[in-house]
C-alpha cells in the first residue's frame, strides 16, 4: 500500500539521517565528509516530502547528540561554522522550490488538526494495546494493525519465545552503544557511526519494521553487529 511505502522510504532515510553528524567533525578526507552530508540532506528531503514528522524529530535528536559529542577543544572553533552552514542550508532549501507549498500545508494541516498528536501519532495507544497482550497472547497474535514498535511487532508476530530473546539482544547492544559514546577519544567516524546508529534504532521504535521491510532489518542487524565489534576493540 501507499502508507507502507511511505515507511519504507522513511526507514531507509533514517540510515543517512543520522550523517548530519559530519557537519560538526572534522573528516580525513572533504571529500567524504561532503558524501557523509548529501546523504543526510538527501534523506532529509525524503522524509519532509513524505510529510513524515518523526523523522524531524530523529534529525534534530541526531543533531543535539552530535553536538554533544563533538565539543571539545579541538573541534570547538568547528561548530559556529556549522550551526551556520545549517542555517543557509535550511534557508537555501525554503526558498529553492524543493519544498513546495502544499508540503508546507500538509505539515501545517497535521499539526492543526491531528488529534493524536499528543500520543506520538496515536502510537501510545498501540503500544499500551501490545503490552498487554504480551503476557496473554505468549504465541503472539493477530490485530488489523501494526504496534508501530519493533520490539513489540515481533512479539505480535513470534510471541514471547521471539521477544524476549531480542529484548536482552537490544539491551546488550544499547550497553555498547554507550560504551563507544564514552570512548575517551572519539574519531569523526566513531561520532558519524553513533549518530547513524541512533537514527536508525530511534525509527524502530515508532515504525513496523518487521512487516514494512525485512531488508531495513536485516542491515539494522549488521549496523548492529559492527556496533558489537566496534565496541570490542575498545
Amino acid at each position: 500500500s501507499g502508507m507502507m511505502s511511505a515507511t519504507i522510504y522513511g526507514l531507509m532515510a533514517s540510515v543517512g539521517i543520522g550523517g548530519i553528524s559530519a557537519l560538526f567533525v572534522k573528516c580525513s578526507k572533504i571529500t567524504i565528509k561532503l558524501s557523509y552530508i548529501i546523504v543526510s540532506l538527501l534523506s532529509v528531503l525524503i522524509v519532509v516530502h513524505l510529510v513524515n514528522r518523526s523523522g524531524l524529530v530523529i534529525l534534530l535528536v541526531c543533531m543535539i547528540v552530535a553536538f554533544m559529542l563533538s565539543v571539545n577543544r579541538r573541534n570547538l572553533p568547528r561548530i559556529p561554522i556549522a550551526l551556520t552552514a545549517i542555517l543557509l542550508i535550511i534557508i537555501v532549501t525554503l526558498n529553492s522550490g524543493l519544498i513546495s507549498d502544499d508540503i508546507v500545508s500538509a505539515y501545517q494541516y497535521r499539526a492543526v488538526n491531528s488529534a493524536d498528536s499528543q500520543s506520538a501519532g496515536g502510537r501510545t495507544e498501540l503500544w499500551y494495546y501490545s503490552l498487554s497482550h504480551l503476557l496473554t497472547s505468549p504465541f503472539g497474535w493477530k490485530s488489523g494493525f501494526y504496534s508501530h514498535n519493533m520490539l513489540l511487532d515481533i512479539a505480535r508476530v513470534s510471541g514471547l519465545f521471539a521477544f524476549i530473546p531480542f529484548l536482552i539482544l537490544t539491551i546488550l547492544y544499547i550497553n555498547r552503544m554507550i560504551r563507544l559514546i564514552k570512548r575517551k577519544h572519539r574519531s569523526a567516524y566513531t561520532i558519524i557511526f553513533v549518530t547513524m546508529n541512533l537514527s536508525m534504532f530511534l525509527a524502530t521504535m515508532v515504525e513496523p519494521v518487521i512487516d514494512a521491510s525485512i531488508l531495513f532489518f536485516s542491515l539494522l542487524m549488521m549496523i548492529w553487529g559492527c556496533a558489537f565489534k566496534l565496541s570490542n576493540e575498545i
